[in-house]
């Protein structure tokens, strides 16, 4: 029997990391033990960042996600109160805490405009305000949903420089263009000069700074919505699902379905 693995985040850094919760932490241990004869049996283990790919060698091989949601059109930035979303759930709890203070500050000064979490009782105090709404955290298939639903202007993605953080895959690259939003990034992402690059993103660099470029991004809707239109664009580059078809097609020598009826 042929054993393949799929892993997306660095459970052995998780695990280790004293930013994640200890609950969280815990969890991790627990399945870094449960798989460990699986991972030596595997031919292949499939993994979604290049930190990942260093750990396992040979046998590793880079997989990307794809959009779950499609992309969403832009029209919800021609008007309306700004309308910002931190897409994390609560192992990413310390990043958004990092930068809270300064986030506190922007959203007492500018009550016009809204933040979004799904961290529900578990979001930091300092981000109780009447401008934030805390959702409950979600499961992956509600979530989904609500990537759907909702429109956004700007997605914060807040990012300790972390082990941990280091192998996290360009996955909010497609959740932000599902949302319609213009991504901010901080200083742990592996993807961030990628997107940079390609106008997809706006980096910040350090937690005092957001204050600073969320009251400027505030001014310039134009630029706002010209990077969630990059943004955009390079998820479709990077996210089709036909893409990700082809790769698990071409791993496991399956024919299309077009090819088995011709055959």
């Amino acid at each position: 029997m042929r054993v393949h693995y799929l892993l997306d985040d660095d459970i052995w850094a998780g695990m280790c990391d004293t930013n994640l919760p200890l609950a969280y932490r815990k969890r991790l241990f627990s399945l870094a033990r449960s798989i460990r004869p699986v991972l030596k049996r595997a031919e292949h283990i499939y993994v979604t960042s290049e930190a990942l790919q260093a750990r396992f060698g040979q046998r590793g091989r880079i997989v990307s996600p794809c959009l779950v949601q499609p992309v969403k059109h832009l029209e919800h930035h021609a008007s309306g109160r700004l309308r910002i979303v931190f897409p994390g759930t609560r192992a990413r709890l310390q990043d958004l805490a990092s930068i809270a203070a300064p986030l506190a500050r922007f959203l007492r000064e500018h009550p016009d405009c809204e933040l979004h979490t799904f961290l529900g009782d578990y979001a930091p105090g300092e981000l109780r305000l009447a401008n934030i709404v805390h959702h409950k955290p979600q499961s992956w298939s509600a979530y989904t949903n609500t990537l759907q639903r909702e429109q956004f202007h700007i997605g914060i993605v807040p990012a300790l420089p972390t082990r941990f953080n280091a192998a996290r895959s360009h996955n909010k690259i497609l959740e932000l263009a599902s949302y319609g939003a213009a991504p901010v990034y901080g200083s742990g992402l592996p993807f961030r000069h990628m997107a940079a690059e390609a106008g997809a993103a706006i980096l910040c660099n350090n937690s005092v700074g957001w204050y600073d470029l969320l009251s400027s991004l505030n001014q310039d809707r134009h630029l706002v919505q010209r990077v969630a239109a990059n943004n955009s664009r390079l998820a479709l580059r990077l996210g089709l699902p036909e893409a990700l078809r082809r790769f698990w097609q071409n791993e496991f020598g399956i024919l299309p379905a077009t090819e088995k009826v011709a055959a």
